[in-house]
């Protein structure tokens, strides 16, 4: 799965992800799928990956998120489901299966219940690849990502968890502090980084010259709410890709 991952950023010389977050003033099923489709139609040369967010597609059903992915999988991308999965393990393999049935290659899952090496395992049947919440950008997620319990912080326990149940990769905030960052590095040494938090919410690159080419860097407002969003997923594919070249 992560070669899937990593051909798709070669292919698309891109390491940029879209963020599909519409308005939920934007209508109903239909009108959220017309509005997804044309980001895709407009953004897919300049980047790799979608990522439709489950809480602002909500009232799409399984026939309009399968158009969807059927969609951006012609134009050569991949799509991650931003569900934030957290749950016991049956009720876990109920949403992989119908995820997996919808198109999705991978989905952000929360380790807050535990169970990060069952649900990779049962991912992995249905050919799906689990991105683990591990240290989020927004302020809040210190009191429980950034926590110290018997010597080792909550991302710290996670990152681990990742890499011993060879996890496709963490989500890992843009704006989170550069020490931070290279300590999850230190662990995850083969994952990729699913790195919100650039644009709207501020956060820089700094994630990028740690990560390298295993960073895939998430946009959503910024591109989506543009009034050009080929032209800023542009700009946003060649500032990702200088970083990577000048160093």
């Amino acid at each position: 799965m992560r070669e899937k991952f990593m051909a798709a950023m070669r292919e698309k010389k891109s390491q940029l992800c879209v963020g599909l977050d519409p308005s939920p003033e934007t209508g109903g099923p239909d009108d959220l799928l017309d509005f997804c489709s044309d980001i895709v139609e407009k953004t897919s040369d300049f980047c790799f990956c979608y990522k439709p967010n489950t809480q602002y597609v909500l009232p799409m059903g399984f026939s309009e998120i399968k158009a969807l992915n059927d969609l951006i999988h012609r134009r050569g991308c991949l799509s991650i489901s931003d569900h934030k999965l957290s749950d016991i393990g049956s009720t876990n393999r109920a949403a992989l299966f119908w995820l997996s049935s919808m198109g999705f290659d991978a989905l952000t899952y929360s380790p807050f219940p535990g169970n990060i090496r069952e649900t990779i395992d049962v991912a992995q049947r249905y050919g799906l690849g689990i991105i683990t919440l591990t240290l989020m950008s927004n302020p809040e997620a210190d009191y429980f990502m950034k926590g110290v319990v018997q010597g080792i912080s909550g991302y710290e326990f996670t990152a681990n968890q990742v890499a011993a149940s060879n996890g496709l990769g963490a989500v890992v905030g843009a704006t989170c502090e550069v020490e931070d960052i290279k300590k999850i590095h230190a662990i995850l040494t083969k994952q990729l980084i699913l790195a919100p938090g650039v644009g709207a919410q501020g956060g820089g690159l700094d994630i990028v010259r740690i990560f390298k080419e295993r960073t895939m860097v998430n946009v959503s407002r910024d591109i989506i709410t543009h009034e050009n969003p080929a032209e800023r997923a542009h700009d946003y594919q060649a500032l990702i890709n200088n970083v990577i070249k000048e160093m």
